[in-house]
């Protein structure tokens, strides 16, 4: 016997995520079964203060031969509860009693494993098989053919999902550096607001009109991963920096009566780049879904509609959000 995992090929994992992901998959039964059948052990014992007739059922109270524990019970019965936790604590030669809240000292487990599976792995060496999934297409029709073989996801067999812990801090140290030393603030300046090039070693924002210098085209990319990045965690400042940002975009990027994108701040679209119009409409869907404004999806879809009626269905772009502007407009119907 021996156990099978699959990993995604295409996620490129660091060989230290792909060594935990591994380890997470080959735990997940057994932690599943844990989690399933695990009950608490409670460090003080519940007391009960009432009895009942047997007969009629009605409540008595019960008698309690000591006079600390008497005391509590009464104290209890005073305040209309059912019981009580305590414990004691020494007081010299006397034993205190005294009221205490309850909490779990431990947990209890019981469940059984399959006689094959404890004898064949258990008592055995863990064999194990890892194979990859060149991309997630690839992982699900392993999951198709687990599941007409009768498998159970959850039971039979298990799909780990990364929490992305690692990553998440990665992306909010990104976006605190965007905000901090990639967006521009000088009033007056048309530029005000916008996310730039930083040069790290003459150690301020970088300018240029030419290209990929600029303060429109993959910049709007800075803007796309901000919004993505404040719809899950919310911080006053990032939203600040994001608000003027679109200030910008819409100052000095996006013409909204014509839904034209720019390549360039001042509506300067000397070069027209059908690039650009994939980004600014991702830029909006983000936006409408981290805010909630209808307007901004009206936005993305204006810009994907000029996209195609300037010759974007023969044109290759980066990232069109066609599936992802569909599902937001289909909520929206």
């Amino acid at each position: 016997m021996r156990q099978l995992i699959i990993a995604r090929k295409d996620l490129n994992m660091s060989p230290g995520k792909l060594a935990a992901q591994v380890s997470h998959a080959s735990m997940a039964f057994i932690s599943w079964a844990i989690n399933c059948n695990a009950k608490p052990v409670m460090k003080y014992s519940i007391v009960n203060v009432y009895g009942k007739e047997l007969k009629t059922g009605e409540k008595i109270p019960k008698i309690f031969f000591g006079a600390e524990l008497a005391e509590l019970a009464r104290q209890t019965r005073a305040a209309g509860r059912d019981s009580f936790t305590y414990r004691t604590a020494k007081d010299g030669e006397h034993t205190k009693y005294e009221f205490c809240e309850n909490e779990v000292e431990s947990y209890e487990c019981k469940f059984s494993i399959e006689k094959e599976v404890y004898e064949q792995w258990f008592a055995g060496i863990f064999t194990k098989t890892i194979c990859e999934a060149k991309n997630r297409n690839q992982l699900m029709k392993a999951i198709t053919m687990a599941e007409e073989l009768g498998l159970t996801e959850g039971e039979d067999f298990f799909l780990i999902k990364d929490n992305c812990l690692t990553e998440l801090e990665l992306i909010k140290n990104r976006v605190t550096y965007i905000a901090e030393k990639q967006q521009l603030h000088k009033e007056n300046c048309p530029l005000d607001g916008a996310y730039l090039i930083y040069d790290t070693k003459e150690k301020h924002i970088y300018y240029r009109a030419e290209n990929d210098y600029n303060g429109g085209r993959e910049r709007v990319g800075m803007g796309v991963l901000m919004a993505a990045y404040l719809q899950r965690f919310y911080d006053e400042k990032l939203m600040d920096s994001l608000n003027r940002y679109l200030a910008y975009v819409e100052r000095e990027l996006y013409d909204d009566e014509h839904s034209l994108v720019a390549n360039d701040y001042g509506y300067d679209n000397h070069f027209q780049r059908l690039y650009n119009y994939p980004w600014m409409s991702l830029l909006f869907i983000e936006v409408y879904q981290l805010k909630k404004d209808i307007d901004y999806l009206y936005k993305a879809y204006k810009v994907m509609k000029s996209f195609y009626e300037q010759g974007g269905d023969h044109f290759y772009a980066i990232a069109i959000p066609l599936e992802k502007l569909m599902k937001n407009l289909w909520v929206e119907k």
